[in-house]
């Protein structure tokens, strides 16, 4: 089946809340309480999408990866961002979203292959396995910094690549 990656638009916000919400389902069921998971709503992460394809954060670059008929398997999110340390230095980073299709474990990742001129940071889920694998193999190790995400309670590991 052939892919095309293109910008996102406004009218692709219900699609991607519609896979977002079904990600995350399957990607961290056993590492965020069922009740959070069964809690999110399609409609919820539609509106955020719409609302970040209307008014893009500067520095973002966001690519939707697509297959024909313009169902939308999944995406990528690459995005400067400010990362503090608890020494007060702050540096720039990238934030990366979901790289790939859940079922083609060899898909290239636009997020892993950006290189930002000091480091590139990413936060993943603790206990996924799959993913940190992934950034390993890109170079990327855990620094070390934790973090607790406020809506769903799981602990987020900082991963880094130096440059």
């Amino acid at each position: 089946m052939a892919w095309t990656i293109e910008e996102p638009t406004v009218d692709d916000a219900d699609e991607l809340g519609r896979v977002h919400v079904e990600i995350w389902r399957q990607a961290y069921a056993g590492l965020m309480s069922p009740d959070y998971l069964a809690g999110l709503e399609h409609v919820a992460f539609a509106e955020r999408w719409r609302s970040r394809l209307a008014d893009p954060l500067p520095g973002n670059r966001l690519r939707s990866v697509k297959r024909l008929h313009h169902n939308v398997p999944t995406w990528t999110t690459v995005a400067l961002s400010v990362t503090g340390f608890r020494d007060g230095w702050h540096v720039p980073s990238l934030r990366s979203g979901a790289c790939q299709p859940p079922q083609s474990p060899r898909s290239s990742c636009p997020a892993s292959q950006a290189r930002p001129a000091e480091r590139s940071d990413l936060w993943v889920i603790e206990g996924n396995e799959r993913a940190m694998a992934f950034y390993r193999r890109r170079g990327f190790t855990d620094d070390g910094g934790r973090d607790i995400d406020e809506e769903s309670g799981a602990t987020e590991i900082r991963m880094v690549r130096r440059a």
